[in-house]
């Protein structure tokens, strides 16, 4: 088995708005590799305000990615959230649950409580995903 190798998916409008070098997205075969999102309005390059907000617009931002890359957000297997405030998780898991119900989509998943996010966020998550087939 010859393992295909890392393919950068072109830049969005989001990874040219941050301040630090990554790949937004990667692909090896048929997984995809996103980095770490967070709330920002892609039209105001603005956090939206609390964590209802934040998450729906993250995952918004994760689905958009995606679909760039060939997929979306109901092929996502697997997720890493972080979260500012680990006593938050219900308020974030209740809205998270609507953003799952909407995509049919239920990966697994872990959540970190974190010291600090990107712009003073209150959620992140990065994401593994597979190509639409």
């Amino acid at each position: 088995h010859i393992q295909k190798p890392y393919k950068k998916i072109p830049n969005t409008s989001m990874e040219e708005s941050t301040e630090i070098t990554f790949s937004e997205v990667s692909s090896d075969a048929s997984l995809i590799f996103l980095s770490g999102m967070i709330g920002l309005d892609p039209e105001t390059n603005e956090l939206k305000s609390g964590l209802k907000s934040q998450t729906i617009q993250m995952v918004e931002n994760l689905n958009t990615v995606l679909k760039l890359a060939g997929s979306s957000f109901s092929h996502v297997k697997r997720m890493t959230i972080f979260l500012q405030d680990i006593e938050q998780f219900h308020e974030f898991n209740s809205t998270f649950k609507e953003c799952l119900e909407k995509y049919a989509c239920y990966p697994g998943r872990t959540h970190l409580a974190v010291k600090g996010l990107p712009k003073g966020a209150l959620v992140e998550a990065d994401v593994i995903a597979i190509e639409n087939i």
